[in-house]
C-alpha cells in the first residue's frame, strides 16, 4: 500500500494585512515626531492637543499624553544660538556696508567695524563734517551724509548717532564744555538723516565728550582720531530683531502643526 504524505496547509506569502496598517501608523508617528523635534521649543498645550487628536485618530494607547518628552531646548543654549546668529548678521551688515562704501568711493572718509560688544559701527572723522569747535554740518559733507542715509535705508535696525571729542577743553556761550559740543554734533547728523527719510523713531543721539577715546590724546594724530561721529547699529537691537524673526518662524511652524492636525482623520 502506497504511503501518502499529509497535505500541508497552503502558506500565504507576504506580511499579514494588519502589518501594513501598523506600518502606516508607525510612519505617521515618525513623521509627526520629526516635525515636533524640528521646532526646538513647543507650546505644551498645542502638543497635548495634537497627541490627543492623533490617539483618537489611530485608536491606540501607544502614545501617552501624560508622558510628554522633554523636547524644550535649554534656555542658555537657545540664547547662545541667538548670539551666534546675531554675530553672523553683523558680519553680513558689515560686508554689505563695505561694498556700498567701495562703490560710493568714500572709503577714505568712512570706516565700518564690527564691535562684538556694541554692534556695527560706522566711524566718520569730524573734520569731514564740521569746522573746529562747530556743530553745523559743512556744505561739502552733504553728499557723504546723503550716501550714508541711503545705506541706512537698506536696514531696519535702530540707529544711534554718537558724538565724540578729544580732551581739548572748549568754553563758549554756545558750548560750555565738550558735552554740549559732542551732543550738538550728534543731533545735527540725526536731524539730517531724518530730512533724508529715516524714521525718527529709529533714531537716537548721544554726546560722549572726550570720555570714550579710540587712542591717546597725547599726539595730534591721536586727537584727530578721537574727534569723530559714530553711527551704531546696537548689538542688542540686532539680537532683538533676530529673536523676533525666530519667534515668528516658530509660530509659523506651530501653525503648520495645527494644519497637519486638522488633516488627521478624526
Amino acid at each position: 500500500m502506497s504511503e501518502f504524505l499529509p497535505v500541508e496547509d497552503e502558506v500565504e506569502e507576504g506580511a499579514p494585512d494588519w502589518m501594513m496598517t501598523f506600518g502606516d501608523m508607525m510612519s505617521l508617528l515618525l513623521c509627526f515626531f520629526i516635525l515636533l523635534f524640528s521646532m526646538s521649543t513647543l507650546d505644551i498645550a498645542k502638543y497635548n492637543a495634537a497627541i490627543k487628536s492623533l490617539k483618537q485618530a489611530l485608536q491606540s494607547d501607544s502614545v501617552e499624553v501624560n508622558k510628554i518628552p522633554n523636547i524644550k531646548s535649554d534656555d542658555s543654549k537657545e540664547m547662545s544660538d541667538m548670539f551666534q546668529v546675531a554675530n553672523v548678521e553683523m558680519e553680513r551688515i558689515v560686508d554689505k556696508m563695505n561694498m556700498f562704501i567701495e562703490d560710493q568711493n568714500i572709503k577714505s572718509q568712512v570706516k565700518v567695524i564690527q564691535d562684538d560688544e556694541r554692534g556695527v559701527v560706522i566711524k566718520i572723522n569730524v573734520k569731514v563734517l564740521y569746522d573746529i569747535g562747530k556743530a553745523e554740518i559743512k556744505e561739502g559733507s552733504i553728499v557723504l551724509l546723503s550716501s550714508i542715509a541711503d545705506l541706512l535705508h537698506s536696514f531696519e535696525y535702530k540707529v544711534k548717532v554718537e558724538g565724540h571729542t578729544d580732551d581739548s577743553p572748549i568754553s563758549s556761550d554756545q558750548f560750555p564744555s565738550n558735552w554740549e559740543l559732542s551732543s550738538a554734533r550728534a543731533s545735527s547728523v540725526l536731524r539730517f538723516f531724518v530730512t533724508r527719510g529715516i524714521a525718527p523713531e529709529r533714531m537716537a543721539a548721544e554726546g560722549l565728550a572726550q570720555y570714550t577715546p579710540l587712542t591717546s590724546n597725547e599726539t595730534i594724530e591721536g586727537r584727530a582720531q578721537n574727534r569723530r561721529v559714530e553711527i551704531v547699529f546696537r548689538k542688542e537691537d540686532i539680537i532683538n530683531k533676530v529673536t523676533e524673526k525666530y519667534e515668528n518662524e516658530k509660530e509659523e511652524k506651530l501653525a503648520t502643526l495645527a494644519e497637519i492636525e486638522k488633516e488627521l482623520p478624526h
